[in-house]
């Protein structure tokens, strides 16, 4: 999380400064369609699972 937080400061900082306004908006949409694709990832894969590794929600009796 800390990797992807330090490449999109990078991004925003450094990249789209050098680019047009046409390009920057599609960066920036693509930049969101990534991080809302990695957050739906993440919810769905990672928060599951408890401090043990193994996921929480299971068939309930």
């Amino acid at each position: 999380m800390a990797l992807l937080g330090v490449t999109l400061m990078k991004l925003f900082l450094h990249d789209l400064a050098r680019l047009d306004s046409l390009y920057r908006i599609g960066a920036l949409i693509g930049v969101a369609t990534i991080a809302m694709g990695s957050s739906f990832l993440y919810q769905r894969f990672l928060a599951d699972q408890g401090e043990s590794g193994a996921p929480t929600s299971g068939p309930r009796e």
